[in-house]
């Protein structure tokens, strides 16, 4: 792995920007994912700055916005990640949309890196009460999944073929 490589002495690992994304989908005309309160909680239960720092190192960059760093038209560094881990903040959204002891869903993710990210969110999920079931699938499988909208949670991605923001 290159967190190995990067500490053999004899190796030089290079990085680049890559311009692209993963994020989470809901399906909003789930009675539960409409309410805006329940997909803000998700944004306060995940630790971006854990997953920058281990499923995310060398791989990229944790990010709330769609635009890159680097590209342009991207946002600053604290611009670009506004949200940070709270918990309680969470559990609080949950509690104020109605939910006060969580709910269950899937969360449906391809075969590439996005299971570790789908686990990070599932074991974040649990802390504040939702319950998240694990489906992994190949892309091909996603996608036809994601443009039916035959979802409830959906970890996917984009990668742009140039560094510009009308590339998103």
């Amino acid at each position: 792995d290159l967190r190995a490589l990067s500490k053999n002495k004899d190796v030089h690992v290079e990085t680049t920007t890559m311009h692209g994304f993963s994020y989470l989908a809901f399906n909003d005309q789930d009675p539960i994912f409409s309410n805006p309160k329940v997909r803000q909680a998700f944004r306060w239960m995940i630790d971006y700055q854990g997953l920058g720092s281990t499923v995310l190192e060398y791989q990229g960059t944790p990010r709330a916005s769609l635009v890159p760093a680097g590209a342009f038209g991207a946002l600053d560094a604290k611009e670009g990640q506004p949200f940070s881990l709270n918990l309680e903040k969470a559990k609080a959204l949950l509690a104020e949309a109605g939910y006060p002891n969580g709910f269950r869903k899937f969360i449906h993710s391809a075969n590439n890196i996005s299971p570790a990210i789908a686990q990070h969110v599932q074991a974040n999920a649990a802390k504040i009460g939702v319950t998240l079931q694990l489906e992994q699938m190949a892309d091909a499988q996603l996608f036809t999944r994601a443009r039916a909208r035959e979802f409830e949670v959906l970890l996917i991605g984009w990668g742009a073929g140039y560094p510009d923001a009308d590339s998103m």
